[in-house]
């Protein structure tokens, strides 16, 4: 008589087993949550660069259809201005940071607010309103707040004219008054980033042909990342997300430069 036996799995077995099984399921988990990681990196580093790119063509744009008067034009601020303070403690950013500014054309002007200034609370605006511009049209009908950045129709640099005014005044003001037909370059439903600085100087004027060349840079990141421009190299804060990032939300950042020449040859308002 052949007896046959019916013994299964002892539960140590089963429970090696289901072990080995979980291990190597949270090793898929782990390693397709890098991949993906990895992946939105790589996307978010990519909108960076294209959107730098097209930011590189719009002010170049701005600047060859605008006019250069040399007489008109005695210091770097009559053109543009960058307004820079420190933040609240609880931002933990230490120092002072660039929070807004513009830089004016001749024929558009180009308004701001930096991803510092994006980044703080509406309770925080509201108790310290220099942190953070505002933009009004010439006229006062029309106002704009938490704007990334406007180009306005402004042929007079008027908004230049109108803070330098105020600061001779002994005023800082965060109010931005000129020019009408803004247009926002960094609407909030295609990006979630924002400039966090702009830097240009008095262009070189050729008095023969009435032309000027403009060579500036500019910063552009994502908002409340972790971002900080005042560190040596990399502008991302060190070890920001921690090693194992489960929503994705990565810094990125990069400067850009261009140099671009406004043709000059005729006056304002013609």
């Amino acid at each position: 008589m052949i007896r046959i036996s019916k013994r299964g799995f002892t539960m140590v077995e089963l429970a090696l087993a289901m072990a080995f099984i979980s291990f190597l399921l949270l090793m898929i988990g782990i390693t397709i949550a890098q991949l993906t990681g990895l992946y939105q990196r790589g996307v978010i580093l990519e909108q960076v660069n294209n959107i730098g790119r097209e930011l590189v063509d719009e002010f170049t744009h701005g600047v060859n259809a605008s006019v250069y008067e040399d007489e008109l034009i005695t210091k770097t601020s009559d053109f543009y201005f960058e307004y820079g303070a420190e933040l609240p403690e609880q931002t933990g950013v230490d120092g002072q940071v660039p929070l807004y500014g513009a830089f004016c054309t001749g024929m558009y002007t180009y308004i701001w607010n930096t991803g510092y200034a994006l980044g703080l609370g509406a309770q925080t605006i509201q108790e310290n309103p220099l942190l953070a511009a505002t933009w009004q049209n010439a006229e006062g009908t029309k106002t704009i707040e938490n704007f990334r950045l406007l180009r306005v129709g402004d042929s007079g640099r008027t908004i230049c004219n109108n803070y330098n005014e105020t600061l001779g005044m002994g005023a800082p003001t965060s109010k931005l008054i000129g020019g009408d037909g803004a247009v926002e370059i960094l609407p909030a439903s295609n990006s979630d980033l924002a400039l966090y600085d702009f830097k240009t100087f008095k262009p070189a004027y050729d008095k023969f042909s009435n032309h000027a060349l403009y060579s500036a840079t500019f910063i552009l990141g994502t908002i409340g990342r972790g971002v900080d421009i005042t560190a040596s190299g990399d502008f991302c804060k060190t070890g920001y997300g921690g090693q194992f990032i489960t929503d994705f939300t990565y810094c990125a950042v990069n400067k850009f430069n261009f140099a671009a020449r406004a043709t000059g040859g005729i006056s304002y308002g013609n």
